[in-house]
């Protein structure tokens, strides 16, 4: 931003100076008071078109920033559960947010802001890197973790869900869903489908030899 304002500072100083050497030789050579009011209002109608065309697109492009995003209905999923454990109302109720949904951060990620900040600053300038810096030193020290998305008792539904190694939990191969399976059972049906005639064990040349027919439409 603050680049932007010396840029666009030092453009009205080019346009001053050329507006100066445009005016003094006109009135050295002592034009007809006329002419030289005409030009004078020519000149101060273009500047004043730009002005307005110039204010009206900053305006329009702050309301897009600066605009609410519309609210959308949260479409939820269905879980099926095929496991022999019972699932808990909560743990139903994250799972349909889908696999997809996002829990809020309990605290400002200021670590990875400033490191990727940091990378990005690599090819940048040393003054405006330092700016850039202290604008967004500023922003962490004002910045305040999200409101909470889900609940506590979904929390702690989902952290126990995720430390049950008897389950597995999967987005349905159709449709909108979200499926339970138990562990044993689903890796007994994938050593099974292995093991049967549709698939056959290779070495890496032969690997290697599929994936450019593949890529060759062979």
């Amino acid at each position: 931003m603050k680049k932007s304002i010396h840029n666009l500072r030092y453009k009205l100083d080019s346009i001053n100076n050329s507006l100066y050497n445009t005016f003094q030789p006109l009135t050295e050579k002592r034009i007809h008071p006329i002419i030289f009011d005409t030009v004078d209002r020519l000149i101060e109608n273009a500047v004043e078109s730009t002005f307005t065309n110039k204010s009206l697109r900053q305006k329009q492009k702050f309301e897009r920033l600066y605009k609410k995003p519309e609210q959308q209905t949260e479409t939820l999923k269905t879980v099926h559960n095929f496991s022999n454990i019972n699932i808990s109302q909560d743990a139903i109720n994250i799972l349909q947010k889908g696999f997809n949904f996002a829990i809020t951060p309990k605290r400002i990620p200021v670590e990875n802001i400033i490191t990727n900040v940091e990378i990005a600053l690599t090819t940048v300038e040393q003054p405006i890197a330092d700016e850039i810096r202290l604008d967004i030193a500023n922003i962490l020290k004002k910045a305040r973790p999200p409101a909470q998305n889900v609940t506590k008792r979904e929390l702690i539904a989902l952290k126990e869900l995720k430390n049950n190694n008897d389950v597995l939990i999967l987005p349905a191969d159709k449709g909108n869903a979200t499926v339970i399976v138990n562990s044993n059972e689903y890796h007994q049906k994938m050593i099974t489908l292995l093991n049967s005639s549709e698939y056959k064990t290779n070495n890496a040349v032969q690997t290697e030899q599929l994936i450019w027919k593949r890529r060759l439409n062979l």
